[in-house]
């Protein structure tokens, strides 16, 4: 379908009353209803590239094989991981596509040139078809861009912004923003019909400075918009209300927050790209589990940064569980004690080693619970049933045992980086 016949199937679904008009305050709230009943327009919100991309990818099957929005796909015998690879992976795209140019090389040819030369390369019994000619080029770009925002091949530079981002996952703002805020959900009544993305046009009629997207996310809406009857009439009609977050974000996270959406709409972004296998070697024990985490797909299941949240029919709790309390699990309640334990990785100390020299009180109660879930990792297990005569529920913890990378099997030093990395995810000021 070209991309005109994709606007009108967007225009069906999306267009709504366009009602923020400059009113008098002594028209009321009841003028306002009218005036705004009157004087509103159709329109099509401006949909930016990775929202057209996922109108692309819907139409052309992407999600038959890689899941329902791209979460993962089912088994293919005979592939580089025994499974189709997921979307929406927070950096696992990189074992597939290392860059932009990769990504499109998948889209048309059904390989990258990259992968097509390493003969050692399994692509399984299913394989990605290749689009060349089914698609325009202006549907490629979209696809791309769309890929590239669920899959977050692109991080942040600087402590700021990327603090930001790890707070935007915390409250669950691109739950409804779209992935990295670069796409929302439709909203009926609003006024662009979709909650809007932060690297979009319609940005600039709801957010004219950093002080009003402040106010947006401390209070659920602006003093602009709350002190206007047009616009206030509109707000109270959409479905989806913008939640106010004064009660549930400090001072730093705000500032933070509003640095990621700075950054996001910046036209050039500074990337940090995410290491190869053999640059990942020279990495700190923290980030090469960070690195580990991302290149070998955990966030599917458990999300980016470990916040869980992925729906898994039948388990217990319904979700799979998020990893950012792994150290209440391994019974470490004190930050310093996280530390110290990090501060060994770093010298190079296993975990099982650090008995010598233990980083805090009680250690032997940590390291038998460590050593279960490292046994864990390495063979896999499934999930918990809640209905224990319901299906099996159809995510399961797959077994680390035999995984290699190109520098060899996975190690034990390498579990122990992962765990240093989860243990890092821990907010010990939200403990009671």
């Amino acid at each position: 379908m070209e991309t005109g016949n994709i606007k009108n199937s967007l225009k069906q679904r999306l267009f709504c009353f366009r009602g923020l008009v400059v009113l008098s305050g002594v028209l009321g709230m009841t003028a306002a209803g009218v005036g705004a009943a009157t004087l509103s327009v159709l329109r099509q919100p401006a949909l930016t590239e990775s929202v057209r991309g996922l109108v692309v990818a819907q139409q052309a099957g992407c999600f038959g094989c890689h899941g329902p929005g791209g979460v993962g796909g089912g088994p293919n015998p005979g592939s580089v991981d025994g499974d189709v690879p997921p979307l929406r992976a927070s950096g696992a795209m990189m074992f597939y596509a290392q860059n932009e140019q990769e990504i499109r090389e998948w889209i048309l040819r059904g390989i990258p040139a990259r992968l097509e030369r390493e003969k050692s390369w399994q692509r399984g019994l299913i394989q990605m078809p290749a689009y060349q000619g089914r698609l325009s080029r202006e549907q490629v770009d979209h696809l791309v861009a769309y890929v590239q925002s669920v899959s977050q091949v692109e991080h942040p530079v600087g402590k700021l912004p990327a603090e930001g981002r790890r707070t935007a996952q915390r409250l669950g703002c691109f739950n409804c923003h779209g992935p990295e805020g670069r796409g929302g959900l439709p909203n009926p009544g609003s006024f662009v019909g979709i909650i809007p993305p932060w690297d979009g046009n319609d940005y600039h009629e709801l957010v004219h400075d950093d002080q009003e997207v402040r106010e947006w996310i401390l209070d659920g809406v602006s003093q602009r918009f709350a002190g206007n009857p047009a616009a206030s009439f509109f707000l109270n009609r959409q479905a989806i209300q913008m939640p106010a977050y004064r009660d549930a974000i400090s001072d730093d996270e705000l500032e933070a927050l509003v640095s990621f959406i700075q950054w996001l709409r910046q036209t050039d972004h500074v990337v940090a790209e995410a290491p190869d296998s053999n640059a990942s070697s020279i990495l700190g024990p923290v980030e090469r589990g960070a690195w580990l985490y991302r290149t070998y797909g955990c966030a599917t299941c458990h999300g980016p940064d470990g916040v869980g949240g992925v729906p898994n029919p039948n388990a217990a709790g319904g979700y799979v569980p998020a990893l950012t309390d792994l150290a209440d699990k391994l019974e470490i309640f004190e930050p310093e004690h996280v530390s110290a334990l990090l501060e060994r990785l770093e010298r190079g100390i296993g975990i099982e080693a650090m008995a010598d020299d233990p980083p805090m009180p009680e250690f032997d109660t940590f390291l038998d619970r460590y050593l279960e879930m490292r046994l864990l990792v390495l063979r896999g297990d499934k999930a918990s049933k809640r209905d224990p005569d319901g299906a099996e529920p159809p995510l399961r913890m797959p077994g680390w045992r035999g995984l290699m990378h190109d520098s060899g099997p996975i190690t034990a030093a390498e579990i122990d980086s992962v765990f240093g990395y989860l243990l890092t995810l821990q907010d010990f000021s939200e403990d009671v």
